[in-house]
Parts: C-alpha cells; sequence; structure tokens
C-alpha cells in the first residue's frame, strides 16, 4: 500500500518577489482550491510551495534564501510551476554569498549575477549541479509548467503603480537577462504558456497540472486504501512544515 507521502503532490512555485502578487493570489483563489478538491478525490495529497510567502527577511539577509529554495525544489520534483513577468528580480548579495553557494558552488561559477529566480529554474531544469539522474531530469522537463506574461502588460497599469514603477527602474541588462531567460526555457522544450492577464492562468494552469498529477497517480485507490490516506493525511498536516 502507497503511503502519503507516496500519494503526495507538491507543487513548486517560481517567480520573482515583486510582479507576480495577482498570479500568486489567482492560483491560490482559483486554481489550487480545485487541483486539491480532485486530488483528494483520488487519495492524493496535495500542496503548493510558494516561498515568496514562507521566507523570512532574517533568512534572506543570512544567506539563507537559496539553499532553502532548492531544498524544496528537490522536494516538490517533478512539479514545478515558473510565472515570468518582465521584472527580472533580486541577485544574491555580496554578504550573502558564503552561505547561499556553501553547498552549491556552481553558483559562483558565472551565476552569482544572476536572479534568485533564475537560479531557481536553472537548478530545477538545467540540473547546475549535477545531482539528479537522466530520468529524473526528463520528469522535471516533462511535469514543469511556465507561464510568461505579455509585456504590454504593464501598460494597463496607472501611471502611479508600484509595480509599473519597479520595471521602469529595471536596468538594460536585466531585462537582456530576463529575455535569454525565457528563450533558454523555450529552447529546452518547457511547456509554455503566453498570458495577457493574472485573471489568465485560471484556466491555463488548472488543466495541464490536473493532466500531469493524472498521469502520475491514474489509479484509484481502494476503499482501505483511502482510510489509510485519510487518516495519514490527518496526521501528516499537523506536521507539515514549509
Amino acid at each position: 500500500m502507497k503511503t502519503v507521502k507516496q500519494r503526495e503532490v507538491r507543487v513548486f512555485i517560481s517567480s520573482t518577489f515583486r510582479g507576480m502578487f495577482d498570479e500568486r493570489e489567482v492560483l491560490v483563489r482559483h486554481v489550487f482550491p480545485e487541483i486539491r478538491r480532485r486530488c483528494f478525490e483520488r487519495g492524493v495529497g496535495f500542496v503548493e510551495v510558494d516561498l515568496r510567502w514562507g521566507i523570512t527577511t532574517e533568512q534572506v539577509d543570512l544567506g539563507f534564501a537559496v539553499p532553502i529554495c532548492f531544498q524544496q525544489i528537490d522536494n516538490c520534483q517533478p512539479f514545478f510551476i515558473g510565472l515570468l513577468g518582465e521584472y527580472y528580480g533580486s541577485t544574491i548579495l555580496p554578504e550573502q554569498v558564503e552561505e547561499a553557494c556553501r553547498d552549491y558552488p556552481w553558483i559562483k561559477q558565472g551565476y552569482l549575477d544572476r536572479s534568485i529566480t533564475e537560479l531557481e529554474m536553472t537548478y530545477a531544469l538545467f540540473d547546475a549541479g549535477q545531482t539528479r539522474s537522466p530520468e529524473q531530469r526528463q520528469a522535471l522537463t516533462d511535469k514543469a509548467l511556465f507561464y510568461f506574461r505579455d509585456p504590454n502588460y504593464i501598460e494597463t497599469l496607472p501611471e502611479d503603480e508600484k509595480e509599473r514603477q519597479d520595471y521602469l527602474k529595471v536596468l538594460a541588462a536585466n531585462r537582456s537577462k530576463q529575455q535569454k531567460l525565457k528563450q533558454r526555457l523555450r529552447d529546452h522544450g518547457c511547456q509554455i504558456f503566453d498570458y495577457k492577464q493574472p485573471i489568465d492562468l485560471k484556466e491555463l494552469v488548472l488543466e495541464p497540472l490536473w493532466a500531469k498529477i493524472d498521469q502520475a497517480f491514474p489509479d484509484t485507490p481502494t476503499l482501505q486504501e483511502q482510510e489509510d490516506f485519510d487518516h495519514d493525511a490527518f496526521a501528516f498536516s499537523r506536521q507539515t512544515v514549509y
């Protein structure tokens, strides 16, 4: 019999700290509740891992943000959702390098000027640390979903909207990095959806994500398995920390 951990889907959400609040709200309010309901009917646990709401300022300042993100990507593999707008995101600060790179020395080899979001995607999809088997790398490519927001969306925001102001402050060099990251993901063969506004994710995420979960857990549990799952899931929910 499969345990609750074996019958569990954990999805890592990767995006910048800024500029994606509305997208994450759509996922939390309109997508994940329905995914969770469908999973429950199938005897599968569902947990979304969005560390934009789960890492403290102190952890960021001490350089723990990147290691925590990488550990959670490992815990969630092969499920991964990447959201990219025009804002490139923050990089590792000089005082954070030692701790951030302690277990991931490859970051020092040409990635210190990359955003934390790009590091997450590089670690997950391109296995920069060379820690995964070919089968695991292929599974991540197959299960990952990426969503690229229309650059013109920023023009629909009011002049005084903070997100618009943040984007206008982005250096040209970082805009170039963002475009190169998007192209790199396209070239890698990832499943990518373009969208015009945050609410579009309601339709664009739900069914593709469910299709991948359905592929991973096509079987319906027996009555005994369901009872065991309900019991284990309740106990597990009391000790899960993410």
